[in-house]
């Protein structure tokens, strides 16, 4: 300290070398989102994963744009000009439209059976509709269709006159504000209650060119895709819409929501450490000392962080927030021990204070990096990686507080300030004095009580519930999962070759409990031999009346006056009637006639008939489809199913919508059953909590044995040993408690608190133990600085572990939530109920023992 206070310049400009360099470091810092990659890669079900991604990436950091309109066909043109736009762009590298092409005009050989055999039908009872419209595709069509309707009379009714009448009129209204929607004949050509070719849903899947020299390295992606989807969703009208969701994008919304939320919690963060300094030392040029030590410090951790990790991850993030927190009570401790020796007009003061805190700081330090430390060895690097950098942070810290502060404090020479403690300190002496057996007693039964809690605390084992879940990306995500057809919980296995694919399906479909179980000959229908037959038969009575002119001829607009007057006149006779048709003709009548005297006739043809060439293109394509082998599968379907070295996959779903992580667990479970070296999100979801948690036991017995031992070594005195560790037990005891009362999971984010208040916890009851040693009595304690350096550091670390609770991000919201109930604990424990205790249990002089 001798030397410090002699070359303070120099060390003062050794500091700013090193701070130019640890910004310079910091360049290559970055941040990764995968939550998957904080797992150990040697644990099995990472390397099962890692095979699945080598033999199949382009299913891998995908795009999914979710289209959603209010007809099919809408649906069906939205994806499809997504998908035309998406394949010029330079960001993207591939992009699939699931259905598209071949397996589009096959479509019909996938119903089953019993839905092809009523389509056929359906089909046949609307072949006067269909001889009609394929002549006339507009809007005389539609009249003459109801004219031949009202001259058959209710005898002779078309079948599903009533839904065409309904939908005509649903369409008819064109004025402003009415929604854009347009008339569906696919929708109408299905039989009611069927699905399959009528979903209004459509998916664009696309691959990126991920740019990892940025830090968001879909960005560039994500913004051309979302900027097409906008204006292809505007021209589209009310009722459509384009979602983005997929791997990619959500890592890039989190991202964005870490970057957010823990640069406002930093920010937080040292104001609110400015403010409590500021109040608690009462002299701003120590306060400044201290601050500009701080943030010295913290700067020099990061470039440690960029020279030892290189990448931070979503829990490492938050080493800022953390150092914060923790770096400053090193300065606290020995800026108010500088101030008392300055005070008791010490000459020295600041070799007084490096020896008289010296020894507790680095204590306390080690404490901190063990506590940080303990999840090293284990298999969740998330954590190991925030461990080392905080851990060195610790040291940092330390050394900072014992080079740059005495450096500062040399050449500042701040102010003693008012010498008066806080009055929360000054009156702690008498309610130890007076409560003391009272507040132990009160202890032991918060404490046993909350041991019977602790063991209901539950672990949120799901990263999808860490994530912001106001989020777009999230919303859709959700929004499939409530789906079992298109959940992103399904589960793949790695088959050896097609053949061996089958064979596992097989086993899957033997066992029951699951969804559907798909490979690629999923995809070659069955039963085409009878199906064929059903498509031949009604190609023989469809084939002449859909071989219609290339180019229908349009209607003049005085044709096409002429026809909207057959309509009414048509849809008025047919309503004179009773039944459907009749109720369908008279609302279809009273939609016309409430377009006014000069309706726009041409806008109101375009929504009865924009969609019906596509329909009867589809049909003519559909009836002559022939037999589909697997040979026939196009290229980018067979690509997503068969590797590049030849084995394929086998796609297994759930039976149900998975809602929570009791499904989550089930599923995985009996997959693995089945086969072990399944992967998929569920499983991979599973395994990871496996592993986590039992990091998480893991760390927190080393953490405890590796500070009982260095505890024992340092204090040499079984009795200290105990003191300090009390206080930690009964703030870990009540924190798991608390935090099961109120609803805060465990999860994969905070479940460094406990190991980490371990060294926290320790750190604070070490100062106080120690400085018993020096006083003649236990409430001289009180009369010392060390009472009021425990606040503050103590007040510091809640304030500014609190900000984390601003950020949008779930994960890092509960961390900070958790380490605010734990950190407030520790205060109660170490001010409260440590002194109690030590005045109870050891002898009223100090000296000696």
């Amino acid at each position: 300290m001798r030397t410090v206070q002699r070359r303070r310049w120099l060390v003062l400009l050794a500091a700013a070398l090193l701070t130019v360099l640890a910004v310079v470091a910091c360049a290559r810092l970055g941040i990764s989102t995968n939550t998957v990659d904080m797992i150990s890669p040697e644990v099995p079900f990472r390397q099962h994963a890692k095979a699945y991604n080598a033999a199949f990436p382009q299913l891998d950091n995908t795009i999914v744009a979710v289209v959603d309109a209010p007809t099919p066909e809408g649906a069906d043109h939205l994806a499809a000009a997504l998908a035309q736009r998406a394949v010029r762009m330079p960001s993207v590298r591939e992009v699939y439209l699931p259905g598209g092409g071949m397996l589009r005009s096959h479509a019909l050989l996938y119903l089953s059976q019993e839905r092809l055999a009523a389509l056929v039908k359906r089909l046949a009872e609307a072949e006067p509709l269909l001889a009609t419209l394929s002549h006339s595709p507009n809007m005389q069509g539609l009249a003459d269709i109801l004219a031949l309707a009202a001259e058959r009379g209710a005898d002779g009714e078309m079948a599903g006159l009533d839904r065409l009448l309904r939908e005509m009129a649903r369409t008819a209204d064109v004025g402003p504000g009415a929604p854009a929607a347009a008339l569906s004949w696919q929708s109408l050509l299905t039989p009611e209650g069927s699905e399959g070719v009528s979903r209004t849903r459509r998916f664009v899947v696309l691959h990126p060119k991920l740019d990892f020299t940025r830090l968001k390295p879909a960005a560039a992606a994500i913004a051309a895709v979302r900027t097409a989807a906008n204006d292809l969703q505007a021209d589209a009208g009310a009722g459509s819409r384009i979602r983005l969701t997929g791997e990619a994008v959500i890592e890039h919304q989190e991202l964005e929501t870490v970057e957010a939320g823990g640069s406002r919690a930093a920010l937080l963060s040292l104001f609110a450490v400015s403010i409590i300094l500021l109040t608690g030392f009462r002299a701003p040029r120590l306060a400044a000392a201290s601050l500009v030590t701080l943030i010295a410090g913290l700067v020099w951790t990061a470039g440690l962080a960029a020279v030892t990790v290189g990448d931070l991850n979503l829990i490492s993030v938050a080493f800022a927030v953390l150092f914060l927190g923790l770096g400053i009570d090193f300065c606290i401790h020995f800026a108010l021990r500088y101030r008392e020796e300055r005070r008791a007009g010490t000459a020295a003061a600041l070799e007084a204070a490096g020896r008289g805190v010296g020894c507790a700081l680095l204590l306390s330090a080690l404490c901190a990096a063990l506590g940080f430390l303990s999840f090293l060895p284990t298999s969740y690097r998330g954590l190991a990686e925030l461990g080392l950098i905080s851990a060195l942070g610790m040291f940092v810290a330390v050394v900072a507080s014992l080079t740059v502060l005495p450096a500062l404090l040399a050449i500042w020479q701040p102010r003693h300030g008012r010498a008066e403690p806080p009055r929360l300190v000054a009156r702690e002496r008498d309610f130890v004095a007076r409560h003391g057996r009272k507040v132990l007693a009160v202890a032991a039964v918060a404490g046993l009580v909350g041991l019977m809690i602790a063991p209901t605390l539950n672990f949120d084992f799901n990263p999808m519930n860490l994530r912001d879940p106001e989020t777009s990306s999230i919303i859709t995500f959700n929004d499939l999962a409530s789906d079992v057809q298109t959940s992103p919980y399904a589960v793949n296995v790695l088959a050896d070759d097609p053949g061996a694919a089958e064979r596992i399906a097989a086993e899957f479909r033997a066992a029951g409990g699951f969804g559907s179980v798909r490979t690629l000959d999923s995809f070659v229908p069955k039963t085409q031999d009878a199906k064929l037959r059903m498509l031949e038969d009604a190609a023989f009575f469809l084939a002449p009346i859909l071989a219609r002119p290339a180019e229908a001829p349009s209607l003049s607009p005085d044709a096409r006056a002429d026809a909207y007057r057959d309509l009414i006149a048509a849809a008025s006779k047919l309503g004179e009637g009773e039944g459907e048709v009749a109720a369908a003709a008279r609302e279809l009548r009273a939609s016309l006639l409430a377009s006014g005297e000069s309706p726009d006739l041409a806008a109101i043809e375009t929504r009865w008939t924009a969609y019906l060439p596509d329909t009867l293109n589809f049909l003519t394509e559909a009836l002559s489809a022939g037999p589909l082998t697997r040979a026939d599968l196009p290229d980018d379907l067979r690509q997503r199913w068969i590797g590049v070295d030849g084995r394929a996959r086998v796609e297994v779903r759930p039976s149900a919508a998975i809602t929570g992580n009791g499904d989550i667990r089930r599923f995985a479970e009996r997959a693995q059953s089945i086969d072990s070296a399944a992967t998929g999100a569920p499983i991979v979801i599973q395994e990871a909590s496996k592993a986590v948690v039992g990091a998480f036991k893991e760390a927190t017995l080393y953490a405890l044995l590796a500070i009982v031992l260095l505890l024992a070594v340092a204090l040499g005195r079984v009795l200290d040993v105990v003191l300090t560790l009390a206080p930690l037990a009964l703030a870990a005891v009540l924190t798991v408690a608390t935090a099961a009362l109120v609803g805060i999971p465990l999860n994969f984010a905070n479940v460094i608190v406990l190991p980490l208040l371990m060294g926290l916890g320790v750190s604070s009851g070490i100062h106080l133990v120690l400085r018993a040693r020096d006083v003649a009595r236990i409430d001289e304690i009180f009369t010392t600085s060390t009472p009021r350096a425990v606040l503050l550091s103590v007040l510091t670390t809640l304030a500014s572990f609190g900000t984390l609770m601003v950020s949008d991000h779930r994960g890092m919201s509960s961390m900070g939530a958790l380490l605010t109930i734990a950190i407030a604990f520790t205060l109660l424990s170490v001010l409260v109920v440590l002194p109690c205790l030590l005045a109870q249990v050891k002898s009223p002089r100090m000296r000696g023992l």
